[in-house]
């Protein structure tokens, strides 16, 4: 069975968007969670500004990594910070 992926589909998927299976359908034919985001999706995963992430990778607080022009950000990264957040909070 071909899965019929619109583009606003397409879209939420690299912003790192959570992604409800059409029925009739089964995970093998859904797009996996992205290692890395780009700045964009890295933003969104994390419920934040493109602005405060650039701000948070230029003092060191999240890791970037450089691909040419183009900044990425691997989600395991993005993770951890979310983790030293979660313990600084409690």
């Amino acid at each position: 069975m071909e899965l019929n992926v619109t583009n606003e589909t397409k879209r939420q998927i690299r912003a790192g968007n959570t992604y409800t299976l059409p029925a009739g359908t089964t995970n093998r034919s859904a797009a996996p969670m992205p290692g890395a985001f780009d700045r964009r999706g890295a933003a969104a995963y994390l419920s934040i500004s493109t602005r405060l992430l650039d701000d948070l990778a230029t003092a060191g607080t999240i890791k970037r990594l450089k691909c040419g022009r183009k900044s990425l950000f691997r989600r395991i990264d993005l993770d951890e910070y979310l983790e030293r957040l979660a313990k600084e909070v409690v």
